[in-house]
């Protein structure tokens, strides 16, 4: 079960990520590489930082700072429970199972819809774009949804 009131819940987790912008957001930049999702699906907050620093270290050692922006549109609002259970001999005479199985806080997750946007990478020329596809492709195996990459020309 999954909750968005942080008051309702006692002990919330920390997200794991909190720099979603990374690039120069002030240059005129003429293509948008969007990674959107292909399926609804749950993406934890450990899975968004690790997308974030996959891109902003491949994109600052092959571009430079000034060559790109891009943004993380999406936050991890819920926050899911787990009943967690023991694994050791004589654990069934301890712990009580799935019964009063209500969980404890355990992480956060963004709710993904079909077709949403993950991420998006905004660069100046066509060469830079063909580095911020290969860039998103490493990117896509972060998350746990099939994911599509969209280049559009921005007017």
């Amino acid at each position: 079960m999954d909750y968005t009131r942080k008051e309702y819940i006692g002990g919330t987790p920390q997200s794991k990520i909190t720099i979603f912008k990374s690039g120069d957001p002030n240059q005129k930049y003429n293509y948008e590489v969007t990674l959107k999702s292909e399926s609804k699906c749950e993406i934890k907050s450990g899975a968004l930082e690790s997308i974030r620093l996959h891109i902003n270290r491949n994109l600052t050692w092959k571009l430079t700072k000034s060559k790109f922006y891009f943004k993380i549109p999406i936050y991890p609002h819920h926050i899911i429970r787990r009943n967690t259970q023991l694994g050791f001999a004589g654990a069934d005479r301890i712990s009580k199972g799935m019964s009063q199985s209500f969980g404890k806080p355990k992480y956060r997750v963004a709710m993904v819809k079909k077709g949403q946007t993950i991420t998006f990478v905004r660069v100046m020329n066509k060469e830079d774009v063909k580095i911020a596809r290969e860039v998103l492709k490493g990117a896509i195996k972060k998350i746990p949804a099939k994911g599509k990459i969209v280049t559009e020309k921005i007017s």
